[in-house]
């Protein structure tokens, strides 16, 4: 399979420095633009011909076999989140607490609205988003 694909890509590349050793590039000035073009293009043309002999001869294609297979880089475990301790949220006055609430379902429907989302949900959700915020700055959450 590998020999069928280099001797593919060898016939590829001789074929590409035939046509290009038979090619010619006008150069033309128009209006001060400088346009380069395989067809005459105006008055101003100065005519170039490709030197397929300054491209290198591609060289034997070797590939490098791996002794073993690679396995992909291992990701760093997140640290575990220290649990919230229950019996702070119950020493809280209640409007620390609704800031809380709040504040959690904000960090919701912006998940959500990341996820992606249709046009009536899209609306569905900036609704909901702008009465939470609305409601937090009644209760003058920071």
């Amino acid at each position: 399979m590998l020999a069928r694909s280099l001797a593919l890509l060898a016939v590829f590349l001789v074929s590409c420095r035939a046509l290009a050793a038979d090619r010619t590039v006008y150069r033309c000035e128009l209006a001060g633009v400088t346009t380069y073009s395989d067809r005459p293009c105006g008055e101003s043309i100065t005519v170039y011909s490709l030197d397929s002999t300054a491209v290198p001869a591609p060289k034997e294609f070797k590939p490098r076999v791996a002794a073993s297979p690679v396995e992909p880089p291992q990701r760093a475990a997140r640290p575990a989140r220290a649990p919230r301790a229950a019996s702070s949220s119950k020493r809280q006055d209640p409007q620390a607490r609704e800031c809380l609430r709040l504040d959690a379902e904000l960090r919701r429907l912006r998940s959500r609205m990341r996820a992606g989302y249709g046009v009536a949900e899209g609306e569905r959700l900036r609704e909901r988003q702008r009465m939470v915020k609305e409601r937090r700055r009644e209760r003058h959450c920071s």
